[in-house]
């Protein structure tokens, strides 16, 4: 059991906790919440470019919503992007846009998501009564560590001008204040990570850290896609990944220079005769990072012979057993 883990994953859940009560008092009559939650939406951004335009002030059913909004496409939405990218307040919120989430461009050109402080807190009264059914359902999960991908890593151009940010620069960041602190403190991945632009060696530090976590209990993704790219990638890297775990190194030579990534991926600096004595002392556990913050434990015996079921035992959330790995997307 990962301690650090274990605490901080429950603390989370501890402040979920009133987010999943009014969950399920809500699932009594969700028509009737549906509704107060549009009414409310509809007179908080009654004043806005966006609000005038479509006369918010005037709606009083959802048949009438849906007949003043209809269904837009996103380039409908760019000119009014734009001018939030300017600078101009109150476009589409009555609430400050303070960032710009970035899609993947998968479904063609990349969008731009805007984020206020009330869309945060939406995020939380969402994934708060899930993850708190998780843990409850699941109650190894909060044991280990876990590995958090919510949005796509996109490399922002300096060429694309923007008074408000273009997205975070990690995916804890969405959650905010003291819950990011948590998630932080069990993410299996450094957040650096993501911002590596060799694709090869984004796929290849991802996973040497992920198999460096012998307590890791929960993939969660923004895409199933996503993790599909990353489990192909491992056959190819597999022997090179024993072998970097085996010694304690890794032969990505962006670690050199950026020590986060070093931690991350449990690589550290060592006495060479410290390292000689490591290296002849063998054994099924031995801690191959010498680094008491990274809970970095190789399994790799003498012969460096191991398959990826006998190191994750995978199984989707819905169906985790004890020991296993919690699988969502």
């Amino acid at each position: 059991m990962n301690l650090r883990a274990a605490i901080a994953n429950s603390l989370w859940v501890a402040s979920s906790v009133p987010a999943w009560n009014a969950f399920r008092r809500a699932l009594r009559g969700p028509n009737e919440v549906q509704l107060q939650l549009l009414r409310r939406y509809l007179a908080q951004n009654a004043e806005t470019a966006w609000g005038r335009e479509h006369r918010f002030s005037e709606i009083r059913s959802y048949r009438e919503f849906i007949q003043r909004v209809p269904l837009h496409h996103y380039d409908d939405l760019h000119p009014w992007i734009a001018r939030i990218r300017r600078g101009e307040k109150g476009v589409l919120t009555r609430e400050p846009v303070t960032r710009f989430i970035p899609t993947s461009g998968s479904s063609g050109a990349r969008k731009l998501v805007p984020f206020t402080a009330g869309m945060q807190r939406e995020f939380n009264r969402a994934i708060g009564p899930w993850i708190t059914d998780l843990f409850r359902g699941f109650p190894s999960l909060p044991l280990g560590s876990a590995y958090w991908s919510v949005s796509p890593a996109i490399q922002v151009s300096g060429s694309e001008p923007s008074v408000v940010p273009i997205g975070f620069e990690d995916d804890s960041s969405y959650l905010g204040g003291s819950r990011k602190r948590l998630i932080d403190s069990v993410m299996a991945v450094p957040s650096e990570v993501r911002f590596v632009s060799d694709i090869e060696q984004f796929w290849y530090l991802t996973l040497l850290c992920l198999l460096r976590q012998s307590d890791l209990r929960l993939i969660s993704v923004w895409h199933p896609s996503f993790l599909s790219l990353l489990l192909d990638a491992l056959p190819a890297h597999w022997q090179n990944l024993l072998d970097d775990i085996r010694r304690g190194q890794c032969r990505c030579h962006l670690l050199a220079a950026w020590h986060p990534l070093r931690r991350g991926a449990g690589i550290r600096q060592r006495h060479p005769r410290a390292s000689t004595r490591r290296g002849q002392a063998g054994g099924r556990h031995q801690d191959l990072a010498g680094d008491p913050d990274c809970a970095c434990r190789a399994r790799v015996g003498g012969g460096g012979e191991e398959t990826l079921g006998a190191r994750w035992p995978i199984h989707r959330a819905d169906r985790v057993v004890p020991r296993g790995i919690g699988v969502g997307a």
